[in-house]
């Protein structure tokens, strides 16, 4: 294989070091009356996806093809969108497109730069580094800075006594406190070393902070299938007892976000999903093209808060996937996901990413998770840990 470039393990490094900053240094411009959302990370991203093209060798897995696959068919169905859209209108989708495209060749970098065992630890123990900035991050906003209601104003939602950490939204952080939580378990079960088991317990209490309940049900059932996967049931057991008697103590101050029992967002969660359906019979074979739902809701649903975060997304991931690809679209995600878990082996990186997919996909139910930059750079570093994104034949 060629060799990869020489500014590679720079552009990595410095992609890992952004991550924790989430949110807080992204910016917004304008672009064709849309608002799109800009991060540092985005062009590191970019660059090294541009390193690898220049570096370009055919030795995708199976697993990677599906993802080409994939990405053909949402190309497709964002050229087909011109049947229903101008030109002009689907540039945003375009860019959206891209960064996907990006975040896999992306993940072809991480492969290719992570040959070596001493490099796949390297990265593996930065995922770790960075749950627990996350946490820390996280724990020190909830406790100096409780109140984000000021930030409505800029197409963040309303959220008070809440652990939003740098990520501005409960769920996403939440959802890295999952992750962060199955790494340390995983550690702890493979090296029993004392200090994973207690990263564990303060993302723990972290992600018990942000009352997101998607999170709590992708914790609950990620952590179950660990526990049970290493029969260890005495674990398992005081886990959720623990999880449970500290809900019971945590405080439920002033505001609906922190009500476990709230049912407002449930009822917003079935407009939406409501809305997805409405949009998915304007196209439901090919789909309205990814990612062109800003458009489709101003001109089917005569919605026009194009400057919300929520305005390019679902509350659910599949939704996006149906309503942006259509039913094409989402067969082949199907099968995508089936290829890779079929090749993910058996290993320790491999068994990591099966239990984070597993709590992915269920908080990707309630919320639009899967397509997350962020969620994209974790699981596409996981991948290029494991190899599966890259033949066996050139390893």
């Amino acid at each position: 294989m060629a060799k990869i470039s020489k500014i590679t393990p720079f552009l990595i490094f410095s992609y890992l070091v952004l991550f924790p900053l989430g949110q807080i240094i992204s910016f917004r411009f304008k672009l064709s009356n849309f608002t799109i959302p800009l991060h540092p990370a985005d062009f590191i991203i970019f660059a090294l996806g541009l390193s690898y093209l220049l570096n370009y060798k055919k030795n995708f897995s199976p697993p990677a093809i599906r993802i080409i696959e994939f990405l053909g068919v949402l190309t497709f169905s964002l050229v087909f969108s011109l049947t229903l859209f101008p030109l002009n209108k689907i540039l945003i989708g375009f860019l959206y497109l891209t960064r996907l495209t990006f975040y896999f060749l992306f993940g072809l970098s991480i492969a290719s730069y992570a040959r070596s065992q001493e490099k796949k630890k390297f990265l593996i123990k930065s995922l770790l580094t960075i749950s627990f900035f996350l946490g820390l991050f996280g724990l020190a906003q909830y406790l100096f800075w409780p109140d984000f209601r000021p930030f409505y104003v800029y197409g963040w939602d309303e959220h008070l006594y809440r652990l939003v950490g740098t990520f501005l939204d409960p769920s996403f952080t939440g959802l890295f406190l999952v992750f962060g939580s199955i790494l340390s378990l995983s550690f702890w079960y493979k090296l029993k070393k004392r200090k994973y088991l207690f990263l564990f317990f303060f993302l723990t209490l972290s992600l018990i902070l942000t009352y997101a309940r998607a999170c709590y049900l992708a914790y609950g059932i990620g952590l179950g299938y660990l526990m049970i996967k290493n029969k260890d049931f005495k674990l398992t057991l005081l886990t959720l007892m623990g999880f449970v008697v500290i809900l019971t103590m945590i405080p439920f101050k002033e505001g609906e976000g922190v009500k476990l029992t709230r049912t407002k967002s449930i009822f917003f969660r079935l407009e939406n999903y409501q809305e997805a359906l409405v949009l998915v019979k304007k196209s439901p074979i090919f789909g309205l093209g990814y990612n062109n739902l800003c458009v489709a809701k101003e001109k089917y649903l005569n919605k026009i808060d194009l400057d919300s975060h929520a305005c390019s997304g679902f509350d659910a991931s599949l939704l996006l996937i149906l309503t942006t690809g259509g039913v094409v679209g989402l067969t082949v995600f199907f099968f995508l996901v089936f290829e890779f878990w079929k090749n993910l082996g058996i290993g320790f990186e491999s068994g990591v990413i099966k239990v984070t997919f597993i709590s992915l996909f269920i908080h990707s139910l309630f919320v639009n998770s899967l397509f997350y930059p962020w969620v994209l750079g974790w699981i596409f570093i996981l991948l290029g840990i494991s190899g599966v994104l890259i033949s066996k034949k050139n390893n």
